[in-house]
């Protein structure tokens, strides 16, 4: 009999117990929801790991869970369904609205940082995307020091996952770039398909990739994507139905999936994390490690937007409450129509061969050994990314938008998590550092001029609309041989792309790690983290899919170090 128990935290007052610290008294008032005062496991965060471990360690019967995570009702959850709708979510219940510091080398700009605040975390703000990656990027992950986590140890945990649902043959689509292998997927809890619309112009786009040598596959996700020690005894939190604290124990093991903003923080509030960071807030030495909230690793994103004709692209759905009332009634009755996939997403990733990488001035890839992967990841989306058109372009009856972005796959930028407060109730400081490697300016500008060749090729002339290919922003203004006015775009338009990881990452400790290959934190028994903040090197694809497979992975390491077949 499975039994776990899940409760959402509307404060995080989440603070480890250790044996040799003080907890926090339990309040003596009852939650609505009835809390044990020991479970076999505590999971810190019921987001996309959260939700797996949980699943995955109640199979035997024989532990019970507590899953902890903050957000509104399953039910508003639910509401947020259309693929590629994450640009929606900003903003919303289900959004934690980080923001950033001012970045640097961005001119100074705050960016918006959108994070799951719900069961299911992050996955439900996703927009269904779903990739895992080259193998060779895993097999460099044993190669930083994680023996059991190359690709041939972690792909069957990919295909275990997963379930393909094969798109319908009578959908209208041109079914020529709908494939698949079968082999890749097994009969999993996760549904993975198609998107149900994809705007003629999408095909355009596939087609003028193709022309720019970058290959069509039949499937990416077969890994061608291109002492005494503390111990953690608890956890307390605070209960949303009381606005009391209240601590639980756990008799195995505490598992932290709060992300990779909210786990470094966590630990550092803990006592555990750099001196610099504890110090500042007056918190109690537990275990001192530098590593702890910094090598931040993320994408980011920027776009070039052109106009093309009224029904070659989604955007026209919003150009009235009409188009958008009538989409959205299709896509509830029927589950068919542009509102699907609201933004049409299409992508391509190129990997750049070695002498492409020294010819723009990225030699620097190659010295690290990020070859035999995608470098850019080209996404076609159908309607002005991101957030709005200008005021001048506004969606009318009779113009479209479409944007081209770039992402950069193996940025060199490293950033950190740092602590604004001693309170899991005030965010932590989040600074990404974009473009403070000068690798990826070169990598950035090459990627401009790419996303401008693929807007230029024939395959599109039949849906632009305009001079200069349809292109609106940043238009003819921006000459495509002035590198220094192209980097000024990129700074002015660079977007997260919400992929934060390895703040806690998976690596030895004298080269900057914070856990260990089973995933237990340096020098603290029964204490584990899960979550996109353990991985060490960035995959070359969307990471909704890697941090699937870290719950799986980590589940079935967590039940044989406890003997729980």
């Amino acid at each position: 009999m499975r039994r776990f128990i899940s409760t959402r935290l509307p404060n995080w007052l989440l603070l480890l117990s250790f044996l040799l610290a003080n907890a926090v008294d339990s309040s003596p008032t009852k939650p609505t929801i009835y809390i044990e005062d020991e479970y076999d496991f505590v999971i810190c965060g019921g987001g996309t790991v959260g939700l797996v471990l949980a699943n995955r360690l109640s199979e035997s019967g024989k532990n019970n869970i507590l899953v902890l995570e903050e957000g509104p009702e399953p039910s508003v959850v639910a509401a947020y369904k259309p693929a590629g709708g994450n640009q929606f979510l900003a903003g919303t219940a289900i959004d934690w609205n980080f923001l950033t510091v001012p970045q640097e080398h961005l001119d100074g700009r705050v960016l918006p940082y959108h994070r799951g605040r719900c069961l299911g975390g992050s996955s439900v703000i996703n927009g269904l995307f779903y990739g895992r990656g080259s193998a060779s990027v895993y097999d460099k992950w044993e190669e930083l020091g994680n023996p059991g986590w190359g690709w041939h140890d972690v792909y069957p945990l990919f295909v275990k996952s997963t379930r393909f649902n094969a798109p319908d043959p009578d959908s209208g689509f041109d079914q020529r770039y709908k494939t698949w292998d079968p082999s890749a997927y097994a009969n999993g809890p996760l549904d993975i398909g198609f998107q149900g619309y994809v705007p003629e112009s999408g095909i355009a786009f596939i087609q003028a990739c193709e022309a720019a040598n970058i290959p069509i596959v039949n499937e990416l996700n077969s890994g061608n994507n291109t002492g005494v020690k503390q111990a953690a005894t608890g956890v307390v939190f605070t209960d949303q139905s009381t606005g009391r604290s209240r601590s639980v124990k756990a008799r195995k093991e505490v598992i932290l999936s709060l992300g990779a903003f909210q786990t470094p923080q966590l630990l550092m509030l803990s006592g555990i994390g750099p001196v610099s960071e504890l110090d500042k807030f007056g918190i109690d030495h537990v275990l001192i490690n530098e590593n702890i909230g910094r090598n931040l690793d993320d994408h980011s994103v920027f776009s070039i937007m052109a106009t093309v004709r009224r029904n070659a692209s989604t955007s026209q759905m919003f150009a009235s409450a009409g188009n958008t009332q009538a989409a959205q009634a299709e896509f509830y009755n029927n589950l068919t129509g542009p509102y699907t996939a609201p933004s049409g997403i299409t992508n391509g990733f190129q990997m750049l061969l070695d002498d492409e990488l020294e010819s723009i001035g990225a030699h620097e890839i190659i010295d690290q050994g990020l070859t035999n992967r995608s470098h850019i990841e080209y996404l076609y989306e159908s309607m002005w990314y991101p957030g709005g058109p200008t005021p001048y372009y506004i969606p009318d009856e009779d113009i479209s938008y479409i944007s081209l972005t770039a992402s950069n796959l193996v940025a060199a930028s490293r950033g950190n998590i740092t602590l604004r407060s001693n309170s899991m109730s005030d965010a932590p400081k989040v600074n990404p550092n974009y473009y403070s490697h000068p690798v990826d300016r070169v990598l950035g500008i090459h990627a401009f001029k790419y996303l401008r060749k693929i807007l230029a090729h024939p395959a599109f002339a039949s849906f632009t609309v305009g001079p200069f290919y349809g292109e609106v922003s940043p238009g003819p203004s921006v000459s495509s041989d002035d590198d220094d006015a192209i980097f000024e775009y990129i700074k002015a338009n660079t977007i997260p792309n919400w992929h934060a990881s390895a703040t806690t990452q998976m690596r030895p400790l004298e080269d900057g790690g914070v856990v260990d290959p089973r995933l237990k934190v340096y020098g603290i028994q029964n204490l584990r983290v899960a979550d996109s903040s353990i991985i060490p090197l960035l995959p070359d694809v969307n990471i909704q899919g890697p941090v699937f497979m870290i719950g799986e992975k980590a589940a079935q390491m967590i039940r044989d170090d406890w003997s729980d077949l």
